[in-house]
């Protein structure tokens, strides 16, 4: 299994100066993950980093999380912590997309942080694919010889992600920097339930299952095994079944 966290880091937010006009105009830009991605990346927790001379310029950081707010998650608004608020809120709308992703056979080829957006769509498919015969290894983009998002790797790759973009909310989720790591820790870890529940709801839906059952979760992952070692297609094998 995969775990990934959110650490503090020497956030380096010179840039959403710039970025802000653009994004308040276009709008587009603060739908990306990467509007928000510029500190160093790291995939551990690490002891928290004070957020030292960064006062200035979490305004700035506060400015564009509200515009996203206002334009995606108006419902947090009044929210008690509505930039935890907003950061759940991203994390439950990746995990349902990438849980559709899946059900579908879809691989989305380059799923870095630019190509992640946090309104929950899918953007910037470039070298994408549906699967034709079942492998979970498959991918579709030619730079990709490392596997790192194949089809089987998008449910790991997203709360990567994820926490990239939380560490960049650190300063908005607290003015105590271990108190932010423990908030955005605790948000990031909801990712992989709301997706397995989103999978397997989704996977009732294609095998027909009218109940929820215990042994819906390996009956599914019983056919699918079954599909890779027998490569069979599959929208197909869904399709018929409802034959």
């Amino acid at each position: 299994s995969h775990q990934y966290n959110v650490k503090t880091v020497n956030h380096k937010l010179t840039l959403l100066g710039m970025l802000l006009g653009y994004a308040r105009k276009n709008g587009w830009l603060s739908d990306r993950l990467q509007t928000y991605r510029v500190s160093k990346v790291k995939d551990v927790v690490q002891a928290p980093d004070p957020f030292d001379d960064e006062s200035e310029l979490v305004p700035a950081l506060r400015l564009l999380a509200d515009h996203v707010i206002d334009r995606h998650y108006p419902e947090v608004r009044g929210h008690a912590q509505p930039y935890r608020a907003l950061y759940e809120q991203v994390i439950a709308r990746q995990a349902s997309l990438v849980a559709r992703w899946m059900l579908v056979g879809f691989i989305h080829g380059v799923m870095n942080t630019d190509n992640s957006s946090i309104s929950g769509e899918t953007i910037d498919y470039g070298p994408c694919a549906f699967m034709d015969a079942y492998d979970p290894a498959t991918v579709f983009s030619s730079i990709d010889t490392q596997g790192r998002y194949a089809y089987i790797n998008q449910p790991r790759i997203a709360p990567w992600n994820l926490a990239r973009f939380g560490e960049t909310l650190l300063p908005l989720l607290a003015d105590d920097s271990d108190a932010a790591l423990a908030q955005a820790n605790e948000a990031l870890a909801t990712f992989q339930p709301r997706y397995a529940a989103a999978l397997l709801d989704g996977l009732r839906r294609k095998l027909g299952l009218f109940t929820a059952e215990e042994g819906d979760a390996a009956l599914a992952e019983d056919l699918l095994k079954a599909m890779a070692a027998n490569r069979a297609d599959f929208t197909l094998t869904f399709r018929r079944l409802g034959d």
